[in-house]
């Protein structure tokens, strides 16, 4: 009896195993399946923006990526003499107000470029080092070619990430008043409306 009971159990496991197994199979295919239409899109994707690429405005100011060249001409967020909403490479503002279905205003909340200057110490481990951080492009533009200067103990591990909050940390105060007004300006009108 022990037997045929343990018999009848084994072919009930195999059947779950066989039923899994099976599962696995259809959901390694379906993912496969899956993964395939994903490379068709990045590939129809990459033909698609480079085209593009090739008749981007020859105005513009710097090299654009071939992912954001519609987008930044679709919002009117290029940098040109008409458009005094777009910066640099055309970044997409944080805020923007439109009136009648017209871009009217925009701000931009802490996007800027930095030129980079050791002027004392070594970088290494250990080592105290003094930069001195020039801001080349911004938004704001008093802010263009402010300089800032920042010392610290130079460790590899933790240096972009230190100078990159510095960086933030230098400009933060003038955006955020910019934002409040920004924000008083167009939130209000908004409200009237």
């Amino acid at each position: 009896v022990n037997l045929e009971k343990s018999s009848s159990e084994a072919v009930v496991v195999n059947e779950k195993i066989s039923n899994l197994n099976n599962e696995l199979n259809r959901l390694n295919f379906e993912t496969s399946k899956i993964q395939n239409q994903i490379e068709e899109l990045k590939n129809l994707l990459n033909i698609k923006t480079s085209k593009k690429e090739k008749t981007l405005n020859k105005n513009r100011d710097i090299s654009y990526t071939k992912y954001n060249a519609d987008l930044i001409d679709d919002s009117k967020l290029n940098k040109t003499d008409t458009n005094p909403y777009g910066y640099s490479g055309g970044v997409v503002p944080t805020f923007q107000y439109y009136l009648n279905g017209v871009l009217s205003a925009s701000d931009v909340y802490v996007n800027e470029s930095f030129k980079e200057e050791l002027i004392s110490g070594t970088e290494e481990n250990g080592q105290k080092v003094t930069y001195k951080f020039t801001v080349t492009e911004s938004f704001i533009e008093e802010l263009i070619n402010t300089s800032y200067t920042f010392e610290t103990t130079y460790n590899e591990d933790t240096i972009r990430m230190q100078k990159y909050e510095f960086q933030r940390e230098c400009v933060s105060e003038i955006h955020e008043n910019k934002v409040k007004d920004f924000l008083d300006t167009y939130a209000e009108k908004k409200s009237q409306a």
